[in-house]
């Protein structure tokens, strides 16, 4: 196919910055393998039972659904951002993955002129506000499921206040992240906390 660019929506995070999560774990083995898929598939059941979370229960009963961890994962380590990884919530993963167009390229080109940089250098491109139709915001809270409030309340504000407020992430994916890397309730918790969402644009 050749060297295209690609684009993906998601939520976003550093690896360097959560030393929990061992990059040898995104090995495409690891990402196909059953049991994971299948430990995340019913964990994630049991606490959309118990929480009552329709919209939880909806992104696995989809007319497509997630058959291995891989779908809902972008991480490539040799043509993108070896420190980047990017989480697709299983219903949407579809409609925010797409090869790059000829618009896109060019709309790229303009902006490497423009600032400087390499044409084929990756890009993540931060979203300040929660992803459309997941919306709403999080913090840490030990006395909620999974210690992650999700709360409601005005985005956009003051700059300082508006740094402090997380754009909530669907609960499948904290399940994911636990799954993918054999981690404690603590360590994902504090690794979900890191997301954040934004469009990741890089060739391949």
């Amino acid at each position: 196919m050749g060297y295209r660019m690609k684009l993906t929506m998601g939520y976003g995070l550093s690896l360097s910055k959560n030393p929990m999560l061992d990059p040898s774990k995104l090995h495409f083995e690891n990402l196909e393998d059953f049991y994971r898929f299948e430990r995340w598939h019913l964990e994630t059941i049991e606490f959309a039972n118990n929480q009552q979370s329709l919209a939880e229960k909806f992104a696995l009963l989809e007319n497509n659904p997630a058959t291995n961890l891989y779908d809902m994962i972008t991480y490539d380590d040799e043509f993108g951002d070896h420190d980047l990884l990017v989480l697709k919530p299983a219903s949407s993963r579809d409609s925010w993955t797409r090869y790059g167009d000829l618009l896109d390229a060019y709309t790229w080109e303009a902006q490497c002129a423009a600032s400087g940089n390499d044409l084929c250098q990756t890009c993540w491109m931060p979203i300040p506000t929660p992803l459309y139709p997941y919306v709403g915001l999080m913090r840490p809270n030990a006395d909620e499921p999974l210690g992650i409030e999700k709360y409601w309340g005005p985005f956009h504000s003051d700059e300082e206040e508006q740094k402090e407020k997380i754009p909530w992430a669907p609960w499948h994916l904290w399940f994911l992240l636990r799954a993918v890397f054999d981690l404690t309730n603590e360590q994902t918790t504090q690794a979900f906390l890191s997301l954040r969402p934004g469009v990741y644009r890089y060739w391949s």
